[in-house]
């Protein structure tokens, strides 16, 4: 909310009510004036100003903006906005009429905020997408079948991960696959250039079952991916970090003895 008042003895001849912080919008059916008489006001919505004819003696003018936080502000932990209000420069009835001098009309004020903590949300689920092609009994990989998986990345943080987020199989011989939002680099690891605020990447990956899984008795095969990526901790410094997937179990048939 900003409030103007003519706390001055003489009126104060087209003002200019401003607002410096861009993309800040000005609610048009919120201004309102107290004692304003005849005084008129015109709201520029593009350049955020509030023109007035005259500010009455004791009058008041008042509105309400709204500003959407943005990553920027989050990184910098604060956000300001800085109010002004400047009319005409008036005669000053008690200087010498041969040398007079002039008062100009004119204040500002400041009010900063602290934003929200910067939060790290990087989630990445894997799953396993084609148990029904599996050709052991009872549904499960034997020796030469390929299991397909997916992973998952999705930023449920508050900032942007600018740098790479790399990912990373950790069951040796999985193969990362090519896809979209993403490229794979020289040694087999998911690349994801950037990861914006609520973005998912989906990557593929399969693996071929070797005759070092398959046991005696019916057994189970892990398979694990992980992630290394950066966080944002200010506008210019980044922290390390990495997390695992979920663990994904598939069922691999025993040899026949």
């Amino acid at each position: 909310t900003v409030t103007v008042t003519n706390n001055g003895n003489v009126p104060y001849p087209n003002m200019v009510i401003s607002d410096n912080k861009a993309n800040l919008v000005i609610d048009a059916d919120s201004i309102s004036g107290t004692n304003l008489g005849s005084a008129t006001f015109a709201l520029n919505s593009t350049t955020n100003t509030i023109t007035m004819n005259v500010l009455p003696v004791g009058a008041s003018l008042s509105f309400t903006a709204t500003y959407e936080v943005v990553e920027a502000d989050i990184l910098t932990g604060t956000v300001s906005n800085t109010a002004n209000a400047m009319g005409d420069a008036i005669k000053d009835p008690t200087s010498d009429s041969a040398n007079p001098t002039y008062l100009t009309p004119e204040a500002q004020d400041t009010v900063t905020d602290l934003t929200e903590e910067i939060m790290d949300g990087v989630t990445i689920v894997k799953a396993c997408v084609n148990t029904d092609e599996a050709t052991g009994l009872g549904g499960a990989f034997r020796y030469g079948d390929t299991a397909r998986y997916t992973i998952t990345v999705a930023n449920t943080g508050n900032v942007t991960l600018y740098n790479s987020v790399i990912v990373t199989e950790l069951l040796d011989g999985a193969i990362i696959d090519t896809g979209a939002g993403y490229t794979v680099n020289s040694t087999g690891n998911a690349v994801i250039d950037s990861l914006n605020i609520g973005q998912s990447v989906v990557i593929y990956a399969h693996y071929e079952i070797k005759t070092t899984d398959i046991q005696v008795d019916p057994s189970k095969l892990t398979n694990t991916a992980s992630t290394a990526y950066q966080v944002p901790t200010g506008p210019d410094t980044l922290e390390d970090k990495t997390q695992d997937s979920n663990p994904v179990d598939i069922d691999v048939q025993g040899k026949v003895p």
